[in-house]
């Protein structure tokens, strides 16, 4: 087979190669608690940054809301003073 044919799949067997060999996957093993604690931390970070961007969002809907009824207020009150 040349160096061309089949490259992508090479990448793939080289990817699988190393992730089987002993070491690695004792490696993997100890660090699986960790990892383990990470993903969880990683979760919690998302859902906080989650929460902080749709607070943030629902406080500049409130304010374009506020900003939205004092104008139709003020238009209501042009209007019937011109009436």
């Amino acid at each position: 087979m040349d160096n061309n044919e089949g490259s992508s799949g090479n990448t793939n067997d080289n990817r699988r190669a190393v992730s089987g060999r002993a070491p690695n996957r004792n490696r993997r093993i100890q660090r699986s608690p960790k990892s383990m604690d990470e993903m969880v931390t990683q979760s919690m970070d998302e859902q906080t940054r989650f929460i902080t961007e749709y607070r943030e969002t629902n406080t500049e809907i409130t304010n374009c809301l506020k900003t939205l009824n004092e104008t139709l207020q003020k238009l209501i009150r042009s209007i019937n003073h011109d009436e």
